[in-house]
């Protein structure tokens, strides 16, 4: 059985390769550790849980992520986050150890009170377009090192 999320990665890639844009032999690759640094932030965001990220963020990126989320728990609040759609413009390599993911996401956030359960901020959807920056980490492993959202709407 697929899951929703994963059915997401698997047509984005497919329609990334179709489309002629993989130049790389990484591409597949890289495009798989923005889906899954995707999928570790909703974990992180739901259960407070950052162990998925230490293996798609560098320390950089991991630490951001953890002062964000930490921040609301702080507040008594949790974020829940879904990713409701993913795709994949571009992928341009800057450098045989550098590359850029460009993709276009849509997303629904509500803050929650962790002890209640309560909606403190009810279900908000955003489209946004973003640049993912991609590195090998010293064990040459892809990582996302760092986020730029391009374009933000609310709808």
């Amino acid at each position: 059985m697929i899951k929703k999320g994963c059915a997401v990665l698997v047509v984005g890639v497919i329609g990334f390769m179709l489309c002629g844009c993989e130049k790389h032999p990484e591409d597949a690759e890289i495009i798989s550790v923005v889906y899954r640094y995707n999928q570790a932030l909703i974990e992180a965001y739901s259960k407070m849980n950052f162990n998925s990220l230490k293996d798609v963020a560098t320390e950089q990126e991991y630490r951001k992520v953890m002062v964000y989320i930490n921040s609301y728990a702080g507040l008594n609040q949790r974020i829940n986050a879904r990713l409701i759609g993913f795709r994949i413009e571009k992928v341009e390599g800057k450098r045989r150890d550098l590359f850029y993911v460009f993709t276009s996401e849509t997303w629904e956030y509500e803050r929650v009170d962790i002890e209640t359960g309560r909606i403190l901020n009810p279900e908000r959807r955003y489209i946004y377009k973003m640049r993912y920056e991609i590195v090998r980490d010293r064990d040459d492993r892809w990582k996302v090192n760092g986020l730029k959202v391009l374009e933000e709407v609310k709808i």
